[in-house]
């Protein structure tokens, strides 16, 4: 089924040296190319070679995430219920200058406070056991909390916190983030405050892609089960083990194999003489 969407891509695809029709499902998670269905993260995709961004869509929280991550693209939006057609804005560096003052104050705090998110799929406890192995290492004490949803009122009865990092969506700190009394960080700003990474000029966007920054994000290849191991384990196994050792190997192998083939044969045969062949004989004989 061809979405309207492309349809308008035919003729448009004429017009534009490159022109990128993209769809994503979560305002976090990457486009996907309808064409095809492969993934694509725009903002890592030869960001250089498209000039507009245009986003059809009402509202702009979605188009914020994908502002964020593509700053220097300037965005239009075209909101189909009111039919309008805008230029819109996002204030980049007082986004940045704002983060970057929460993690500076984040990284000089004792105690920390890790918040689980539980409203729907947010929150991943992959990430929450990485963040304690992280602050374990740096000796930070700190506290568990499950919440579903997080309110600056709630966070004020853990006087003695001096630094949230919230595992659910990394907008509430991005847009709400000033309106708590203590740094209330993301899961990317929390390995920034402990010189896992350096503070990225783009802000990353990555939190459910597939191939992001490092462990601190849902879809991380170490988050994922590992179902080649046992196999690249028995392929390791066999290729340290000496040729004499293959060899007796297969041979053991065929020789069992063998041995149960003619253990079968022979159940066949002995069954064949005592069977119905050898009673009629015996009543020929009394005859």
């Amino acid at each position: 089924m061809q979405l309207p969407i492309n349809e308008a891509k035919g003729g448009l695809v004429h017009s534009f040296t490159c022109l990128l029709v993209a769809f994503a499902y979560a305002c976090l998670s990457p486009a996907r190319e309808e064409e095809g269905r492969s993934k694509l993260e725009i903002y890592k995709s030869k960001q250089k070679l498209y000039q507009i961004l245009s986003y059809l869509g009402d509202g702009r929280f979605h188009l914020e995430s994908i502002m964020i991550a593509n700053p220097g693209i300037p965005a239009y939006r075209y909101d189909p219920y009111s039919k309008a057609f805008s230029q819109e804005l996002y204030a980049h560096e007082r986004m940045q200058q704002s983060r970057k003052a929460a993690i500076r104050r984040a990284a000089c705090a004792h105690k920390w406070g890790l918040i689980l998110g539980t409203l729907g799929r947010q929150g991943s406890p992959a990430i929450l056991q990485h963040l304690e192995s992280s602050l374990q290492a740096a000796g930070r004490p700190y506290v568990r909390l499950l919440l579903s949803e997080i309110f600056p009122s709630k966070l004020q009865l853990f006087p003695d916190v001096e630094a949230w990092v919230q595992v659910a969506c990394p907008r509430l700190s991005i847009d709400w983030g000033e309106a708590f009394e203590k740094p209330l960080l993301t899961p990317y700003e929390a390995a920034v405050a402990l010189q896992q990474i350096q503070w990225q000029e783009i802000y990353p966007m990555d939190f459910y892609a597939g191939q992001s920054l490092g462990p601190w994000t849902v879809n991380h290849p170490s988050h994922r089960p590992q179902k080649w191991v046992r196999t690249k384990e028995v392929k390791l196994a066999k290729s340290l083990l000496p040729s004499a050792g293959k060899e007796a190997l297969k041979s053991c192998s065929c020789q069992q194999e063998e041995e149960e083939k003619a253990s079968s044969n022979l159940g066949v045969e002995s069954g064949t003489e005592t069977g119905p062949r050898t009673c009629v004989e015996q009543q020929q004989q009394q005859q």
